[in-house]
């Protein structure tokens, strides 16, 4: 196991311990998730929201409301806090607000700064000896300590540093290096394979599980990266066009001065000139001709005009990417910061699954990849709760297929599932068969070998016996999981017996043949029992998972008849007697309770409409009643599989069954165990792929009308979600003292 590696850096009066790890520039990025699990064991970060700029903040109003807003969107984001790790300004600005959150809300929030090797390798040993609390009985011990240039903040949580030895520029500083390296670090890291666990509401210290793909044709997750540029100069605006050249978003504080200010005022210039009724098209090189008296505004921002070069070729190539630019204005907070950087996260998304649909891989299935796409739309708004997102990207007709498929059952996936569970099932039943047969032809050795066997001949007895012992013991671990100790303690005990000179050898010898013909024949009688159980649980397993293929459509069947036999009954018999064969066509297609001619049904009751209109010998009342009998069976006939209705109990009757089936696999469940996982990981993914409900669930919880109002009439099967979902929406409302969901539950 690597040992940790740490910093110790000088904070205030103090020494702070700090974690960095190593990576070179050009690392896998999957690779990358894992080694910054195993080495700081936290959760990999959702998003990167990278911070640059701040340097004396002097321009920056209402701090404290800037500061909680980009918090919030670190916390609702899941993302951790990047710098460039020379930047101090960067981690002071934010560090206070951070502090009083995690103290506040026990969340976690990194901070993790980006360094070049040659930092690194400027470290020295503090001169200062520093006491240290060891694991054992409190003992002190005394360790030396590293320290490093005051140019580190020691307010980062964390460290990475850039091994790449081409960021090193001969003659250039270790702060230079280091924003080479930040920039390096944040073109790579968006093509990151990071898996986390679903969306989770808190950013907290633990360990992930890798999560399985949940289709063959998903979309790779990605790594949004979002720049926030506060002030800052020259250096700050270039690695905005780094940011931006990877096509990632950068959200520039309008109101914070310098590079900030310089390229917000460039940005809102040229978005005016090229909008609008004053569309006006400039040419590639000449895009800064928008910007009036552009000279003072570089040394308005700059301090003076020396940068005035270097900032219009920047601001130039930025605006190329103007697409990408967001900006948010201190004066007129007509959005908030943590909205703007939600909003650049989902678009990164959306620009993202757009090209993986326009250029699709072989194996992939175009409508599997919008679902996808819809469905992780679905959990960030679901996450965010951010209702205009939700109604302008998702809720709209483009999508309605692939919201109709997320809240259907994908028949054609259970019935594959259930097929690999069958294809499993007999594989396991033919191990045991294999096991049946060779005990079954020990047993049936040892009965021949036991007739021929003479009482003087000791020492054969012993053999035979004791091969039939040996065929034991190899056969009980494969014995039901709850009878495997009890049959190692009776072996054991057979096994005394033949080391007990006290018994009379033949007596022994009968005693030792009798308790190992009872064993064998009870371990045989263990593999037909087994494989005999899996046929029973797997037809239970197979008919809970199929349930959708039929309908029980007896009972309505049953009551039309009943009202059709009480109507004719006042007929005439001439049209009696074609309304009877009528019915019995109907009768003869629907006798597999599944194939049902609508047609002739529509057809047979406008026959009964001419005769109530034109005689009026048929009651009323029984008229109603075998028009709404039939409308009642009409619907029910529509209604293609069941879990419309009761998804719950569905998908309960599938867990249960399965875990039955799989228990039934005794010890031949763990060498299957990798194959049934997967296969459980798809039908829990089956389950739960339903954003649509799940949205409405929460936004119930939460008392968003404008969310329930959105939503409830894209429900495809309100009666599902109120069986599936309601008892727990009430439980989770009645656990908190609001009752306003309760109350909008009822509306």
């Amino acid at each position: 196991e690597e040992p940790e590696r740490y910093l110790y850096l000088p904070r205030k009066s103090k020494l702070r311990k700090v974690l960095y790890t190593e990576i070179p520039d050009t690392v896998n990025q999957m690779k990358l998730g894992e080694i910054l699990e195993e080495q700081w064991d936290v959760s990999p970060p959702e998003a990167i929201i990278a911070i640059t700029g701040i340097s004396h903040q002097f321009n920056i109003k209402d701090k404290r409301s800037l500061k909680k807003e980009l918090v919030k969107a670190v916390v609702s984001t899941g993302s951790w806090i990047v710098t460039c790790g020379t930047e101090s300004g960067v981690v002071q600005f934010i560090e206070d607000t951070v502090i009083d959150h995690v103290t506040s809300t026990k969340i976690y929030i990194p901070i993790v700064g980006i360094l070049s090797k040659r930092v690194l390798d400027e470290v020295k040993p503090l001169k200062r000896v520093l006491k240290v609390d060891t694991d054992v009985d409190g003992e002190r011990i005394r360790i030396r300590t590293n320290s490093t240039k005051e140019t580190l903040d020691p307010n980062h949580t964390q460290f990475i540093v850039i091994g790449d030895q081409g960021i090193k520029h001969p003659g250039g500083s270790a702060s230079s290096e280091c924003r080479k390296a930040f920039e390096s670090f944040l073109s790579n890291i968006k093509v990151a394979d990071f898996k986390t666990d679903k969306c989770n509401d808190n950013h907290t210290i633990h360990k992930h599980g890798t999560r399985r793909q949940r289709a063959h044709n998903e979309t790779d997750e990605i790594l949004p990266v979002v720049l926030v540029l506060l002030e800052g100069g020259i250096e700050a605006m270039e690695t905005a066009w780094r940011v931006l050249a990877n096509d990632n978003p950068v959200v520039v504080i309008d109101g914070s001065g310098g590079a900030a200010d310089f390229l917000s005022t460039c940005s809102c210039c040229y978005q005016r000139a090229t909008s609008g009724n004053m569309r006006i098209e400039y040419d590639e090189k000449n895009l800064l001709d928008c910007v009036e008296n552009i000279q003072e505004l570089v040394t308005e921002c700059f301090g003076d005009d020396s940068q005035e070069k270097n900032a219009k070729e920047l601001a130039t190539l930025c605006l190329k990417k103007q697409k990408w630019i967001r900006v948010y204005s201190l004066k007129e907070k007509t959005i908030t910061v943590d909205e703007l950087i939600q909003d650049a996260i989902f678009d990164t998304y959306t620009e993202y699954y757009k090209t993986e649909v326009s250029n699709p891989r072989k194996s992939t299935n175009e409508n599997d990849m919008k679902i996808n796409i819809v469905q992780k739309q679905l959990k960030l708004v679901q996450k965010w709760k951010r209702c205009d997102i939700a109604m302008k990207d998702i809720f709209k007709t483009k999508n309605r297929n692939q919201l109709k498929d997320l809240q259907t059952l994908n028949e054609e996936r259970m019935y594959r599932l259930q097929l690999e569970i069958e294809k499993i099932t007999i594989n396991v039943q033919e191990k045991y068969g294999c096991m049946h047969i060779d005990l079954s032809e020990s047993y049936d050795q040892l009965r021949r070998e036991i007739l021929s066997i003479k009482e003087e001949n000791k020492e054969n007895n012993y053999i035979v016996l004791t091969t039939a012992f040996n065929k034991l013991v190899d056969h009980v671990k494969h014995m039901r999981i709850d009878d495997v100790k009890r049959f190692a303690i009776e072996l054991q005990k057979i096994q005394e017996k033949f080391d007990d000179t006290r018994v009379n050898e033949l007596q022994r010898m009968n005693t030792l043949q009798d308790d190992i013909d009872k064993k064998l024949r009870e371990f045989i009688q263990q593999y037909v029992w087994i494989n005999n159980n899996l046929t029973k649980s797997y037809k239970i397993f197979k008919k809970s998972v199929l349930q959708f293929e039929k309908v029980d459509k007896e009972p309505y069947y049953t009551a039309l008849k009943h009202s059709f036999n009480e109507l004719v009954k006042n007929i005439p018999v001439d049209n009696c007697e074609k309304l009877k064969r009528k019915f019995k066509e109907i009768k003869t297609e629907f006798g597999d309770m599944q194939t049902f001619n609508e047609q002739k049904m529509d057809e047979l009751e406008m026959k009964i409409d001419k005769l109530m209109k034109k005689d009026n010998y048929i009651s009323t009342d029984v008229y109603e009643h075998f028009k709404e009998a039939a409308r009642r069976f009409k619907k029910i006939n529509k209604a293609k599989n069941f879990i419309d209705k009761n998804k719950a109990r569905y998908f309960t009757d599938v867990s249960t069954s399965l875990t039955k089936l799989m228990e039934g696999m005794e010890g031949e469940f763990e060498r299957n165990e990798k194959q049934l996982k997967e296969i459980l990981t798809e039908f829990v993914d089956e389950y739960e792929k339903d954003g649509v409900s799940q949205l409405f669930q929460s936004m119930l919880i939460a008392n968003r009308t404008d969310f329930v109002i959105l939503i409830m009439d894209k429900i495809e099967h309100m009666s599902a979600f109120v069986l599936c979902y309601l008892p727990n929406v009430f439980r989770l409302c009645v656990d908190s003292d609001d009752e306003l969901s309760i109350q909008l539950i009822d509306q």
